[in-house]
């Protein structure tokens, strides 16, 4: 029997929403694969941002532009969080969560500040 146009969408989308679920059970069974699903989420979400770099204003400071990124990574539907300027013993540009896993990133808009934001993450008061 044939497909309708509407069946063959629905399962599609079904097939999607259980390619997200074995994403979601992927990262939540280490913190290593935790890890490796965050970047690949950060790579789609950066990938996002570079497609659209004709239409967006890059005079935005460094704070703006990582809301912008965390706006792309951040799904309540499946408890991922993401926020910005969370205290952990200082403040920290990305902090994202799943289940118990926490990952803390440092953003910066140019090349020149990185090796002194990567002593500031290195570096315990």
């Amino acid at each position: 029997m044939m497909m309708s146009l509407a069946d063959l969408d629905k399962n599609f989308a079904l097939s999607q929403c259980h390619h997200a679920i074995a994403r979601m059970d992927f990262a939540l069974s280490s913190y290593g694969n935790f890890k490796q699903y965050i970047r690949s989420e950060l790579d789609y979400a950066i990938q996002k941002l570079e497609q659209n770099g004709n239409r967006i204003n890059f005079d935005l400071t460094e704070d703006q532009l990582t809301l912008f990124l965390l706006s792309n990574l951040e799904n309540r539907y499946i408890g991922l969080h993401a926020s910005h300027e969370v205290n952990q013993r200082g403040h920290c540009d990305i902090t994202v969560k799943l289940g118990g896993f926490v990952w803390h990133g440092e953003a910066k808009k140019h090349t020149s500040g990185i090796q002194l934001s990567f002593q500031r993450i290195l570096t315990v008061n």
